[in-house]
């Protein structure tokens, strides 16, 4: 399994970097897992902000990095909530099926939102992930997403912090 976080933007915080990082690091050697950070000039998806909000056009951004809908979760505080032990059985069930995963964590402006409905999900078909009905920018999104992610590493190797 894979697992690619792509963030529409540079962290610019030293101490959310730092953060980052050590987490990251923490994830490294986790059996039948590999974790990929893609950075992207959030200028790249200019062309796909909505006129009237400036928001990003999900299913534009997702087609323009050319990721499967079915395994890519963006990220917005609207988004579906799990909790912690939910998250690892999600990403147990992909890792068991040998299928990747991407976090798409957006800009400042956030994502426009469909009220559509597409292959049984809201939002067009597209998958949002929430990490806290709170909204945060997308520094701390990033720290609080990999944490998570050494939480999952943690349980895959037998180990106790997320008990």
């Amino acid at each position: 399994m894979k697992v690619v976080i792509y963030s529409l933007g540079k962290i610019k915080s030293a101490a959310a970097s730092q953060l980052v990082e050590y987490y990251r690091g923490l994830c490294r050697n986790t059996p039948a897992v590999s974790f990929e950070l893609v950075e992207i000039k959030e200028t790249r998806f200019d062309k796909y902000k909505h006129i009237a909000s400036g928001k990003l056009q999900p299913d534009k951004v997702i087609a323009e990095l050319a990721l499967p809908s079915r395994n890519t979760f963006l990220l917005a505080e609207w988004g579906r909530e799990y909790d912690t032990a939910g998250l690892i059985s999600m990403l147990q069930t992909k890792r068991d099926a040998a299928e990747d995963v991407n976090f798409v964590i957006g800009t400042a402006s956030g994502w426009v939102r469909s009220e559509g409905k597409a292959n049984g999900n809201e939002n067009g078909g597209i998958n949002f992930l929430s990490l806290s009905k709170l909204i945060m920018n997308h520094e701390l999104a990033q720290v609080v997403l990999w944490e998570q992610l050494y939480r999952f590493c943690d349980h895959l190797k037998g180990g106790s912090y997320t008990k």
